[in-house]
């Protein structure tokens, strides 16, 4: 049965987190512009990495390329990035997410690459998605599903999703925030919020510290899934008068901070094979659903999706 785990306190805890947060970033941040000078010169043409030629670039790349992850020391830059943000955790991968739509800001080879970081993060074993799901909703698994898939169907910054059934049979999807990320999101925006200040100082017609702040709001409400369950159910109410626009219901009873039980639906991604398969109808059905429901949560409800990404 289900055990609650012993409650520690530690008041220092989560200055510590701090302190090794600021280590941690200064190394990476150092290590991506070591392996990014490597990357260059790996990257030159042949005859420019014969004799004298690109002495500067050389030389620097031969000077750190020893301090630089040997599993990244040979990858290209994008994907060096990606590793890195990824390694960093849920706050910068957020990060990461926002710049692979900016397509107007970087190459397109890095944008291909940080689109990876949507739905194909490495995802955390079954078991310990368990011990969350009876942590959460104090109970065994068993009490409240009748099976839950132990490999996910995606694995995300914050969470990963996984295939289930509730005991009465309905086809549900289970999403579970992964252990230890409120804490390193929570050190990671003591750390920005820092920066901000600084920042606000130096570039002040930006307003650094009020994009940070709204950035981290938003960002701390993502580790609380009774917003997110909150969210979906106004969104349902919005949209109760059109049948062709449909948000997934909510199983209040399966669901808890850490633990959002929905609706099970079937389809594809945007861009997805699949989407051959449309006739020009059904198409121009989809995008003028899409455009209408985009246009009538800014302006007839204020209250909008805010995260359209392909991820979701």
């Amino acid at each position: 049965g289900y055990v609650p785990p012993p409650l520690l306190l530690d008041p220092l805890a989560p200055y510590r987190r701090t302190v090794r947060r600021i280590f941690t970033v200064w190394r990476h941040v150092l290590g991506l512009l070591a392996g990014g000078v490597v990357a260059y010169v790996r990257a030159l043409p042949p005859e420019r990495r014969r004799g004298l030629r690109s002495p500067g670039p050389r030389l620097t790349a031969f000077l750190v390329g020893p301090f630089v992850a040997r599993t990244l020391r040979d990858q290209p830059f994008p994907v060096q990035l990606r590793r890195r943000l990824e390694l960093l955790g849920p706050t910068f991968i957020k990060l990461g997410q926002i710049l692979a739509i900016r397509e107007d800001l970087l190459p397109s080879v890095v944008t291909r690459e940080l689109q990876q970081l949507f739905d194909r993060l490495p995802p955390i074993p079954y078991p310990e998605v368990r011990a969350i799901i009876e942590r959460t909703l104090r109970r065994p698994v068993e009490q409240v599903f009748a099976e839950v898939a132990p490999a996910p169907i995606g694995s995300a910054s914050i969470a990963q999703a996984h295939r289930a059934r509730l005991l009465d049979g309905t086809a549900v999807v289970v999403k579970v925030i992964k252990p230890g990320i409120a804490d390193v999101i929570e050190a990671d925006l003591r750390l920005l919020r820092a920066v901000g200040h600084l920042l606000q100082a130096v570039i002040p017609r930006y307003q650094p510290r009020q994009i940070i702040e709204e950035f981290g709001a938003y960002t701390i409400r993502e580790v609380d899934y009774n917003f997110e369950a909150d969210n979906a159910e106004m969104f349902a109410a919005n949209f109760a008068d059109e049948p062709a626009v449909r948000f997934p219901r909510i199983f209040r009873e399966a669901s808890g901070r850490d633990v959002l039980t929905m609706e099970f639906f079937d389809g594809f991604k945007p861009g997805s094979a699949r989407t051959a398969e449309l006739t020009p109808g059904e198409r121009a059905r989809v995008i003028d659903l899409g455009a209408g429901a985009i246009v009538r949560m800014l302006y007839q409800d204020g209250f909008f999706h805010a995260d359209l990404h392909a991820g979701n």
